[in-house]
């Protein structure tokens, strides 16, 4: 029991002691938490007329999920990210037609592949480019579809983002990030104009890192040297 209290012990020193001393983005090193979103869309605005329909006082969406990084060098990583966000507006049939409080929930899986700018250092920037999944469903606050059956309401979203890394400790981050995606359908808001939505998100992400390699190196070398003394 002893032996299990110092090994225990020496394990949470050391984590102390790396996390103050050397945060830094190594390869090999897997960050996985929570993230927090707003969404600002860009929908079908414009007049309506007696056969166009339209949208009016979009408002800012919110959401959250899941994201995890992987660095599989100092410089490059591969973030991934599952999100689910609301937004609100009001939707015109036509210019004879009820204003409709209307709400769109939209689920997204994004994949990004992006360069670290100071991997070794606790403040570390990055830029990037990545693909997405997304699936939208526009309905009005009775309830009502606002996409017709047959239209598709879920295809990819071409990303871009950026944004900065703050190391807490070696395990633990915080990251604020913007992503720019053009979305491959124009349903997310129940209108089609031609042109295909996009949307601007804004993240807040905190994760924890699991031990890297180099961690576990540095963990099996103090072991050894306590227990040679």
């Amino acid at each position: 029991m002893k032996t299990f209290t110092r090994v225990l012990t020496l394990i949470v020193v050391l984590v102390l002691i790396v996390g103050t001393t050397d945060a830094q983005l190594r390869y090999g090193k897997l960050g996985i938490g929570v993230a927090g979103s707003a969404y600002l869309p860009t929908l079908d605005e414009g007049a309506v007329t007696a056969t166009k329909p339209g949208i009016l006082s979009p408002g800012l969406g919110m959401g959250g999920g899941l994201s995890f990084v992987y660095s599989p060098w100092e410089y490059v990583a591969i973030k991934g990210l599952f999100g689910v966000g609301q937004f609100t507006y009001q939707y015109q049939a036509n210019s004879a037609a009820a204003k409709l409080p209307s709400t769109t929930t939209m689920a997204t899986l994004n994949g990004y592949a992006t360069v670290n700018l100071m991997p070794n250092s606790s403040f570390n920037p990055f830029l990037g480019a990545g693909v997405g999944y997304h699936y939208t469903d526009a309905r009005t606050d009775k309830g009502a579809a606002l996409v017709g059956a047959g239209s598709t309401r879920s295809d990819i979203s071409i990303l871009a983002t950026g944004g900065f890394d703050i190391f807490l400790s070696e395990f633990i981050s915080v990251t604020a990030s913007a992503d720019y995606a053009i979305m491959a359908t124009d349903w997310i808001d129940g209108v089609k104009t031609g042109s295909n939505d996009s949307y601007l998100r804004a993240g807040l992400e905190i994760r924890y890192y699991f031990f890297d390699q180099a961690f576990l190196t540095r963990l099996l070398e103090a072991l050894k040297n306590r227990y040679e003394k």
